[in-house]
């Protein structure tokens, strides 16, 4: 059956792209598989098939042939195969499916203005333009290109205390795609506002807010690539609402940097574009509409021990409440989508000094689902990854620097899982030189 499917395809293909259906009566010249030319098909068909009929040697059509089997093996991935078993010529139709090829090309231009009609404001515009394109060998899709264009101006107060940036960004996208049906384009303008403010001149907090309008057009990638790309991908669109709070100070020669900040935020999404594990890789879909509810909290400590021993860390943690609101009536309303877990931490301690650099790090992941329901059965267990790395530079006779790398990941050696039914691998290093000139 695949036979004649893709037998059907070849003949449809050709059949639009005007190849002619009647045989090709010119003369035809041979070259063996060594590029020598050895005359005429007629002549060769006559000296090798010496018992049989060749009084219509003239219809050969292998100039048209050629031709075809060129254009569907280099724009359709279809392979055509003559072959001669001493007696009947026959072929074969094949699409190659042992390798993905996809080369991607990206040209980009950016320039902008800025003026300051007065002290402590300043008035910005900004263009950038990028143009895409992407060949491979999916014939579903077939040579898309994308232009696409991002305006921005935006305006900003600032002084010791207040800064207050408002900006439009206006997004234009066009699609195109040689064959098929190429999805449609997207113009969009979204505002921003957001605010800054140190309320007390003695300490170095500031409390800060925004507003901000979200159009996140699916990137050339989740539209196009290979298996993994989804080319009935709608833009998503948000609606963000942050506040939150940070404090940096000195705390003393030895603490010489600690700082903190907590935010809060709040979305509504329309067509959240997310990746869904599938069989054997990631696929890109939309989520109808999804209300987020999160809290970042983030701080560092800096130690300087001696003038040349330093440690520095760091520790940070994430709640985020993912539901899909689409529709009231389902199963899965107000359930946290898959694969994003509730709470999300992680740690780090460093530890540089003139002999060898040593670093730790902790990352904790809470449960997560591994389908739109959140019952037992899509359950994936927390985890917990624990990691070690050491380094050490050395300077050459020339100054360039060279660097010794080694990393110990999944310490504790738990074959966890982040995507279902594919645990990580257990206990593992890595040994890495790096040379710099």
């Amino acid at each position: 059956m695949e036979d004649i499917i893709i037998a059907f395809e070849t003949a449809k293909l050709a059949k639009e792209k005007g190849f002619p259906q009647e045989p090709n009566r010119l003369k035809i010249p041979y070259y063996n598989y060594k590029g020598e030319f050895k005359g005429d098909v007629k002549d060769w068909l006559r000296k090798y098939l010496k018992n049989e009929d060749t009084s219509d040697v003239e219809s050969v059509s292998a100039p048209t042939q050629s031709l075809l089997a060129k254009w569907l093996r280099e724009e359709h991935n279809i392979i055509i195969l003559v072959l001669y078993d001493g007696k009947t010529f026959y072929y074969q139709i094949q699409r190659k499916e042992w390798e993905d090829c996809i080369t991607q090309f990206e040209y980009y231009a950016s320039a902008g203005l800025l003026y300051r009609p007065v002290k402590n404001l300043s008035v910005s515009l900004f263009e950038d333009v990028f143009h895409n394109y992407l060949k491979s060998n999916y014939t579903d899709v077939n040579k898309p290109e994308r232009l696409s264009s991002l305006t921005a101006l935006a305006a900003q107060f600032s002084n010791h205390r207040l800064t207050i940036t408002g900006s439009l960004l206006a997004t234009y996208v066009e699609e195109k795609i040689k064959t098929g049906i190429a999805p449609k384009d997207k113009k969009r303008v979204t505002p921003a506002i957001s605010i800054s403010y140190l309320p007390f001149g003695t300490t170095n907090i500031r409390i800060r807010g925004s507003y901000k309008k979200i159009f996140r057009v699916p990137t050339f990638n989740d539209l196009y690539y290979t298996r993994m790309g989804n080319i009935n991908l709608k833009p998503e669109y948000a609606t963000q609402y942050n506040v939150g709070i940070t404090w940096a100070k000195k705390l003393s020669d030895i603490f010489d940097f600690y700082s903190i900040s907590i935010d809060g935020y709040k979305n509504k999404v329309e067509d959240k574009i997310v990746a869904f594990p599938t069989m054997n890789i990631f696929k890109m879909r939309n989520y109808g509409e999804v209300d987020m509810t999160g809290l970042d909290i983030n701080t560092r400590l800096h130690t300087q021990i001696t003038p040349e021993i330093y440690i520095d860390m760091s520790a940070n943690y994430s709640y985020q409440r993912v539901i899909d609101i689409t529709d009231s009536e389902s199963k899965n309303y107000k359930d946290q989508i898959p694969y994003t877990p509730r709470h999300y931490g992680s740690g780090m301690i460093s530890l540089e000094n003139p002999y060898v650099n040593f670093a730790y790090t902790i990352i904790i992941s809470g449960e997560r689902y591994a389908l739109d329901q959140n019952i037992k059965a899509n359950r994936i267990e927390p985890y917990t990854d624990h990691s070690v790395s050491f380094n050490k530079s050395f300077k050459t006779n020339n100054n360039n620097i060279v660097r010794l790398q080694l990393n110990l990941t999944n310490l504790s050696n738990k074959n966890y899982q982040i995507v279902q039914f594919y645990p990580m691998p257990g206990r593992s290093f890595t040994l890495s030189a790096n040379y710099s000139f």
